[in-house]
């Protein structure tokens, strides 16, 4: 069984997502990565699922935007998670990766492309838009939609990608990437009941997942 998959943490927090799941904007989370001038970063992100061995939490990401290069820098990032519902916070600290068109392992590179099926067309749409973060010219068309999508270098348009008849499913565009948090600390805040638990990992890198382990402590709010 996954490391993980044993934590009270991690069965938690499957609890605060069914209870919190008619909440729209129960699967938005907050994620903080540290720039190269070493000033932090904060941004929402989506859930989107665990990864089938249920060790890491998964997310999806541009790989043209700036938080790529600064997981690039420092691999380390927390995600701060409150369901209001419930009235919980999670904030899970730990190894953040990227998982892009180049990724060489079968297995990796089957999840990028589960997320990228599971997703709506208007939201594949936003990597075939304009670089993130640079200055929108006037003018400009929206790119984000299928009518106002740009020529790719090859000379086919990223919409064409998205909606071949061709393909029996639309495939990621190259800009697309999922995006993996590996928790080595989870700390359990529970307002209702005033109650706050701390998990932290044990055991060395690298080392046999059946000498890897979780120690929970209850810890003042």
């Amino acid at each position: 069984m996954a490391v993980a998959a044993q934590a009270p943490w991690y069965r938690s927090l499957l609890q605060s997502l069914e209870r919190n799941g008619h909440l729209p904007y129960s699967h938005y989370a907050q994620l903080a990565t540290v720039r190269a001038d070493m000033r932090p970063a904060n941004r929402t992100i989506v859930f989107r699922g665990f990864s089938d061995d249920q060790e890491l939490l998964q997310f999806t990401t541009d790989a043209r935007s700036r938080k790529v290069e600064e997981i690039k820098g420092c691999p380390w990032g927390e995600l701060c998670w409150y369901f209001p519902e419930t009235r919980e916070q999670f904030r899970l600290f730990g190894l953040l990766d990227v998982i892009g068109e180049q990724e060489e392992a079968a297995e990796r590179r089957a999840w990028r492309l589960d997320a990228w099926t599971k997703m709506s067309t208007v939201s594949r749409q936003q990597f075939a838009g304009p670089f993130p973060g640079t200055p929108r010219e006037q003018g400009e068309e929206d790119t984000t939609s299928v009518a106002g999508t740009r020529q790719s270098e090859g000379g086919e348009s990223s919409a064409a990608l998205l909606t071949s008849p061709s393909l029996p499913l639309p495939l990621p565009l190259p800009n697309f990437c999922l995006l993996t948090l590996e928790p080595q600390e989870v700390d359990h805040l529970q307002l209702k009941t005033n109650r706050r638990f701390v998990y932290k990992r044990c055991g060395r890198d690298g080392e046999d997942e059946k000498k890897q382990y979780w120690e929970e402590m209850e810890v003042n709010p």
